[in-house]
């Protein structure tokens, strides 16, 4: 009974104190409490308030950190989409340019003509001989047949067929050991001789006797002597010319392509419109 006695005239101390602290603050006789008060948790209130401002704070950088991070990533798969778009536009256009080219030289209707894409070329081979080779998309179930000769767009040679299959074909390049032409020099005599690569580096004019005349700049073009390649299809021109080689029979004379060999996306294999035949000289 006395707990309870105390513990209800404790309460009703409490509630008298209360509404006594309640009325002097409304009279306004408190100020000089509440300015006290609120002096002595000052430094705690700016305590409380930095941490949180920090937190905040803390919480939007790591959000704006990850809006960013999301943004670049974004950013940075536009910027490759847009240079693989670049990539196959200039691809397309260089394609377009070379098969027009192709397209103005089949209509001029001199020989029959098999386009052709280049699938490969092995550039890195320490071989000079591979890496003047190329693979074609097209073989002998398209006609070809193995020494026929490929141009490019500008009808300049490129090489000639030296291995087959049915739906695939090996190109060696003008400048490879293995390909050998006949050829003509466009001067006064018609010199003729066989263009032959040398290591991949350069082309040969063979076999041109020391008592033609030849001048570095003239034209040579294919002289038609050989099976299944016509005449006058340009193959280069004299670069070097060395009259007083040791050999005294032979000039030792080179050539420079017309063909750029070294940038080669599609080809054109010249097909006879009739078959090359040795009754036609007799």
């Amino acid at each position: 009974m006395k707990r309870i006695r105390l513990k209800s005239s404790g309460l009703m101390i409490v509630s008298v104190v209360l509404v006594l602290l309640i009325f002097f603050h409304w009279l306004g006789a408190l100020t000089w409490l509440d300015n006290l008060v609120l002096r002595a948790f000052a430094p705690i209130n700016s305590s409380l308030y930095q941490f949180g401002f920090n937190v905040s704070q803390s919480y939007h950088d790591a959000n704006d950190q990850r809006n960013s991070a999301e943004l670049i990533r974004q950013k940075d798969e536009q910027i490759a989409q847009l240079l693989k778009t670049n990539a196959e536009l200039v691809a397309i256009k260089k394609d377009d340019q070379v098969l027009r080219a192709y397209f103005k030289l089949f209509a001029e209707d001199k020989f029959n003509y098999v386009m052709a894409k280049v699938l490969s070329r092995d550039i890195i081979s320490r071989d000079a001989v591979s890496r003047n080779k190329l693979i074609i998309n097209r073989g002998a179930s398209d006609g070809l047949m193995i020494g026929f000769l490929v141009v490019d767009q500008n009808g300049a040679a490129v090489g000639k067929i030296s291995k087959l299959k049915d739906h695939l074909a090996e190109v060696s390049l003008i400048n490879s050991n293995d390909c050998q032409l006949a050829v003509a020099v466009q001067n006064e005599d018609q010199t003729i001789g066989v263009a032959q690569g040398d290591l991949g580096l350069m082309v040969r004019l063979d076999f041109v006797p020391q008592s033609q005349k030849l001048s570095e700049g003239q034209l040579v073009v294919s002289s038609g002597l050989e099976p299944d390649i016509p005449s006058n299809i340009i193959v280069g021109k004299i670069k070097t010319i060395d009259s007083a080689s040791v050999n005294n029979i032979w000039q030792k004379v080179s050539l420079e392509p017309i063909a750029n060999l070294d940038n080669l996306s599609w080809l054109a294999v010249v097909v006879p419109k009739e078959p090359f035949s040795f009754c036609h000289f007799f």
